[in-house]
């Protein structure tokens, strides 16, 4: 196994880099398109929904395995990985087989999922996008395979490489469905799915090549094992609630939005959550390789190098959370005028709030990683209990004042809350009170006033007319803002800087040849 993965870390960013980039250009060349009926925009964003929801199926037992996979991984164990891999599968290909069932009962009757369904055109459009989503729930088995096989082994950046492919074809294709006097949304899912399908099998196929992977081997261990089963029990079972509690929290306000409030209301909640969608996807993408990384010292018992590798994760990715979440949220009017028009300004508040959720992602994110390879399961289960009971607890509370508003406004208060948790656990884990405000909290705090004024700045002159050229002028204006943020924090945080300044040395960027 390598013992340094600074090429894979390189790598990957790269393309995930060009991968952000093509989602950012997907979200909002494609989104105007598709938002300018709000009926059948309510119902693509459910499917999109749904599809989300599919990713928590495996009743915790992906997360589980992988922390097991990884180890495996580590100590060259190649019968190990392939039986967690095939375990793991076989419980989510049940859980997606039972999902797929669902989906085709909602295909024969739009009005089990959805409230104010519409007339019959629309009707048709529910049922034949349902039927399309339950045909191809199988590609999420594929792409959870590939997570296990690239993932392991830090070399995501393979399975984007394709996935980017898929990207442009997808984007590409909305010039032909949405052309002008066309409005063909199923067509446009169809190829989506596809697309997602023929990507997952060229993964697979290429796992096959460079790995030398076996398949055959690898579908023969796609069965119910009683030894995998009870190595992964407890801490899949920490999984598993988490997933039914995150999803209480996190996924399942879509379908009861479009069930209780109707398609049109669930429009207005969907451009916040597609911009809440489009950040957990960057900082997805951010901290997927951490993941393994964790596990990988973890496996080898180094607890050191796990600090020092948790501390890093946490300095050198704070401005990506702290100064885009920020600057969104002050930008957001002139981002959904530009974007989906003003018939939208009621999703603007509503997409603040759910912004806001991400602010101290860069800590919640590593400490949540942490704390499942560590296997704290107590702890775990205690704080998502209190995120999802809370959060529903408020909604009631708040819904005959705010309507679907409530469940931004429940989110957020949640969020808050449980920061305190994983904070707590950051401060002692490696730093200490002192330390966490000073190397922490205070360069932060001097990025994010920069941020703020910059972006309330930009907010009074940037135009809220909607065309493509003004969406660009406030994308321009957000990385404007972000860059402020970073070069603040750059100069108050002294590791940050040391670091950065000793990689490009390191690196020779700026020596001329002789």
């Amino acid at each position: 196994m390598k013992t340094s993965y600074l090429s894979n870390y390189i790598k990957l960013y790269f393309w995930q880099i060009i991968a952000i980039v093509l989602n950012f250009v997907s979200m909002f060349i494609v989104l105007p398109y598709l938002s300018s009926n709000k009926v059948i925009f309510g119902i693509y964003s459910l499917c999109l929904s749904f599809n989300i929801f599919l990713s928590y199926a495996d009743l915790g037992f992906i997360g589980a395995g992988f922390k097991y996979a990884s180890e495996a991984f580590a100590r060259k164990d190649k019968e190990g990985e392939l039986e967690v891999i095939g375990f793991t599968t076989f419980i989510l290909l049940i859980a997606v087989c039972i999902f797929s069932a669902v989906m085709l009962m909602g295909a024969f009757d739009p009005s089990l999922l959805i409230s104010d369904i519409g007339n019959g055109s629309e009707i048709d459009i529910a049922k034949s996008m349902f039927f399309i989503l339950s045909l191809f729930s199988i590609t999420t088995v594929l792409q959870r395979v590939l997570q296990f096989i690239y993932g392991v082994r830090v070399e995501d950046f393979i399975v984007r490489k394709i996935n980017i492919l898929g990207h442009i074809a997808k984007i590409s294709s909305v010039f032909y469905f949405f052309r002008e006097g066309s409005y063909n949304i199923i067509g446009y899912y169809l190829f989506f799915q596809v697309v997602n399908l023929l990507c997952a099998l060229i993964g697979l196929v290429v796992a096959r090549r460079i790995y030398s992977l076996d398949l055959k081997k690898l579908v023969k261990n796609i069965r119910f094992s009683w030894p995998v089963f009870y190595k992964v029990k407890s801490l899949a079972l920490t999984s598993f609630i988490m997933s039914a509690l995150w999803i209480a929290y996190y996924e399942i306000d879509s379908p009861v939005i479009a069930k209780f409030y109707g398609a049109n209301k669930l429009a207005y909640y969907a451009i916040g959550l597609s911009l809440l969608s489009f950040l957990r996807s960057i900082f997805g993408i951010l901290y997927s390789p951490f993941s393994a990384r964790f596990n990988h010292f973890l496996g080898l018992r180094d607890e050191e190098g796990l600090k020092r590798f948790y501390y890093n994760t946490i300095v050198y990715l704070l401005p990506m959370s702290v100064f885009s979440v920020l600057t969104i949220t002050i930008l957001m009017e002139n981002i959904v005028f530009t974007w989906v028009g003003q018939q939208y300004s009621e999703s603007i508040v509503t997409a603040q709030l759910l912004i806001l959720t991400f602010l101290f992602a860069f800590n919640n994110y590593p400490a949540g990683i942490l704390l499942m390879g560590k296997e704290k399961n107590n702890e775990l289960r205690i704080v998502n209990l209190f995120i999802a009971v809370a959060f529903w607890l408020i909604i009631l509370l708040l819904n005959n004042q705010y309507d679907y508003q409530s469940f931004a406004i429940s989110k957020l208060i949640v969020f808050s809350v449980s920061t305190v948790f994983y904070v707590y656990f950051t401060r002692d884990y490696i730093f200490g009170a002192n330390k966490y405000i000073k190397e922490i909290i205070v360069p932060m705090f001097v990025g994010a006033i920069t941020t703020s004024v910059v972006a309330y700045y930009f907010s009074l002159i940037l135009p809220v007319g909607q065309s493509k050229a003004n969406l660009f002028l406030v994308a321009a204006a957000c990385a404007i803002c972000c860059f402020c943020g970073l070069l603040s924090y750059f100069v108050s945080n002294s590791k940050f800087r040391k670091d950065i300044v000793s990689t490009v040395k390191e690196t020779n960027y700026f020596k001329t040849s002789k």
